[in-house]
């Protein structure tokens, strides 16, 4: 069934496009743990030790070669945006292992990864605070939990950037395989061409934007009453997640939850021998 979904929402996409958003949100289902111990006990935090973070980066490596899309043999992958303090790294764990990550990039001086990819510059026109949403990875074997983990995971990214980083627009570039789901479930956009993007080992991407409070309207007007399992606005407004989230707001105001010290620094540029390449005089 798994093979056969995709299969048949890119045959839809394709012949009759109009029909595909009504099938894949006909298909959509929230495994909400009722009956799963284990995803009951998952908490859903911002990264806040090193050894999160060391986790968290490895995870994504292992997925990006298991779905060939680097072809870097680094032991971790992170880029230099992992070592700024505007970016959030968001993880999901079980019995204090990291099982799922996603991570947030402030918009800034230094830009964000998509900007390499799409120009955006008629988001950035529009004022307001961006965030590149990218990076996400859920363990291998968590992976056919994955309804019950992917979608808490996704909706308190998105409700972190929203209401604790006061992010007003959202872009992320994936697989185009995977576009359908986040347009028709997510209510993404499409802007740009479809491309080949170097940093998923040139497979072909698409880039995608919210405009966040819009976003929470449309999700209203196309879920109406559907029952929580079925219905993303009610999954964002009564979030039943919410007591295995942590949705505090940082010390300081920071944005980041950890600030590495000198020999963590030391210890991550001799591990991610890629982050040295990426720097040049503007950085």
């Amino acid at each position: 069934m798994k093979k056969i979904i995709p299969l048949l929402l890119n045959f839809l996409n394709r012949y009759f496009p109009k029909y595909r958003g009504v099938i894949t949100r006909k298909l959509f289902h929230v495994d909400l743990g009722t009956k799963n111990n284990e995803l009951n006990s998952v908490s859903y935090e911002v990264a806040s030790t090193y050894e999160d973070y060391m986790e968290s980066f490895r995870l994504v490596q292992n997925n990006y070669k298991r779905l060939k899309m680097t072809r870097s043999d680094d032991f971790l992958r992170a880029t230099k945006y992992n070592l700024l303090p505007t970016t959030t790294v968001i993880i999901a764990k079980y019995n204090d292992e990291v099982i799922a990550t996603i991570s947030l990039i402030i918009d800034s001086s230094i830009g964000l990864p998509i900007d390499e990819y799409q120009d955006i510059s008629k988001l950035r026109s529009r004022g307001g605070r961006i965030v590149e949403i990218g990076a996400l990875t859920v363990k291998e074997e968590w992976r056919s939990k994955s309804r019950g983990l992917f979608i808490p995971l996704s909706i308190y990214c998105v409700k972190y950037a929203h209401k604790v980083l006061g992010c007003t627009v959202a872009v992320c570039s994936l697989r185009k395989s995977v576009q359908p789901f986040y347009e028709d479930i997510f209510c993404f956009k499409q802007f740009g061409e479809t491309k080949k993007y170097e940093g998923v080992n040139n497979l072909e991407s698409v880039s995608l934007y919210a405009v966040l409070d819009q976003m929470i309207i449309d999700h209203r007007g196309i879920y109406g009453d559907k029952p929580l399992e079925k219905n993303v606005y009610k999954l964002w407004s009564e979030f039943p997640w919410r007591d295995q989230c942590d949705l505090s707001v940082p010390k300081y105001r920071l944005i980041t939850k950890h600030l590495f010290t000198d020999s963590e620094m030391k210890s991550l540029f001799k591990v991610f021998s890629n982050v040295l390449s990426e720097l040049d005089e503007k950085d």
